[in-house]
């Protein structure tokens, strides 16, 4: 018996009715994360490497864990901690409002500073860009051009695979894993249109020179109209469905062996995707960037993130 049985679009929106197979296509997917990032775990926790090891985090298509399940709000501050960290408040507002080079990428690691002499011949050759907003919300402000002052901002928390899911392409989900969906791209050219209200073609879409695994005429999540000119969806690269995925797994084993291994019970069932800390000296997201699964949905599908808000 499973806890649900299948996973829905996120917010239960209707785009992929307009994907022949769409819906399907989107389960399919994230069923496929969720079994890459056990199969991940098992190897790493595997005692011997001969014997998978035995992991906590599940599929709940595909099993009911049979313990009370805990409806749990979801509470983090959605401005990027790595800026605050990295600039200072006051530098880092400022980061925020801006475009970073795509690559080469590492938020984390690498002194990446727009203000450093050193990299601005980078920047002049940059052509794919990315907002630096790692906290699974981002946002595209647009300024009055004669006074400077705000006036619109546009805020999202959908996922770049499900645009991929939208426009067709391939979505590499582990080393030698990945999953290509049909898409519709006049579809995924009408809702940017009805997005940003702007003039969005299908060609606008497609990659003009490979990078990052994606090839010419694959769907481009970092194109115009989702970076310098508008806003549809993520796109900073931690920002991704399967990435929760795989951190969930991850991190819930860890914390699960941890007490296990202390002499305490190791299962506690709460938001499937809510189990995860990413780094939380350096983000923010605690418990996850929305209450984006919940177990308990009455009519067992899977509740997920999605749509832009104007504010």
């Amino acid at each position: 018996m499973s806890i649900l049985r299948r996973f829905d679009p996120p917010a239960y929106l209707t785009d992929l009715d307009h994907v022949p197979g769409g819906r399907q296509q989107w389960d399919e997917f994230v069923s496929l994360c969720f079994k890459s990032s056990i199969d991940v775990q098992k190897a790493v926790l595997s005692s011997d490497q001969t014997k998978p090891g035995t992991v906590q985090f599940f599929d709940p298509k595909q099993y009911d864990a049979k313990t009370t399940l805990v409806e749990q709000p979801i509470v983090w501050n959605a401005f990027p901690k790595t800026l605050i960290l990295k600039f200072g408040r006051d530098r880092a507002l400022q980061e925020a409002d801006s475009l970073w080079p795509l690559s080469p990428y590492d938020a984390y690691h690498k002194p990446y500073d727009s203000a450093l002499p050193a990299q601005r011949l980078m920047l002049a050759k940059t052509k794919v860009w990315f907002r630096p907003l790692d906290e699974y919300c981002e946002w595209f402000v647009e300024r009055d051009p004669a006074t400077g002052r705000i006036a619109r901002v546009t805020f999202t928390s959908e996922p770049p695979e499900y645009w991929t899911a939208i426009f067709g392409g391939s979505v590499n989900i582990d080393d030698g894993v990945s999953y290509r969906f049909s898409g519709n791209p006049e579809y995924a050219a009408h809702l940017y249109r009805e997005l940003t209200g702007k003039p969005v073609e299908v060609d606008d879409l497609r990659v003009k020179v490979p990078f990052g695994g994606l090839q010419v005429g694959d769907y481009n999540p970092n194109n115009k109209w989702n970076t310098t000119h508008g806003i549809a969806h993520l796109n900073c690269p931690p920002n991704s469905i399967g990435a929760e995925i795989r951190l969930g797994a991850g991190r819930y084993d860890l914390a699960a062996t941890a007490r296990w291994n202390a002499g305490h019970i190791a299962r506690r069932t709460h938001l499937l995707f809510a189990l995860w800390r990413r780094q939380p000296e350096q983000r923010s997201h605690d418990w996850g960037h929305r209450q984006c699964t919940r177990a308990t949905e009455s009519d067992g599908n899977a509740r997920q993130p999605g749509r832009s808000l104007h504010g």
